[in-house]
């Protein structure tokens, strides 16, 4: 049952990441922002997120820190070559996706966690 959860954790998650991503890229790169192409690059950026992550703490946990840079330059590049911007307008997307998501979880937080039934 636990994996069940987890997957349909990851899908749920998968799919709000990718909404807000093309929300966010449509804002600044217009018609180039598809739902198709948020999929696409929130699950590869998710899962090379994931794996530098588990390198830098297995290989070089002394440089936790770098590991953060790294997956940000990483996600950039996913957003500059996915919805066909600049070093500017990926920034702005990754800032805007950032805004956004914090308002999803406020949102989320505020109007949804109150009715929901206590974990066992």
């Amino acid at each position: 049952m636990q994996i069940v959860m987890t997957i349909v954790n990851f899908i749920v998650q998968w799919f709000i990441m990718a909404f807000i991503i093309m929300l966010s890229a449509k804002m600044v790169a217009g018609m180039e922002a598809t739902f198709m192409k948020a999929l696409i690059a929130s699950l590869i950026g998710s899962l090379i997120a994931a794996i530098l992550a588990w390198a830098f703490q297995t290989f070089l946990a002394i440089f936790w820190w770098a590991a953060g840079i790294v997956i940000f330059i990483v996600w950039l590049l996913i957003i500059r070559y996915y919805f066909q911007t600049g070093c500017i307008g990926a920034l702005i997307v990754a800032i805007l996706a950032f805004i956004i998501y914090l308002i999803f979880a406020w949102l989320f937080y505020v109007f949804l966690v109150p009715f929901l039934p206590p974990l066992p």
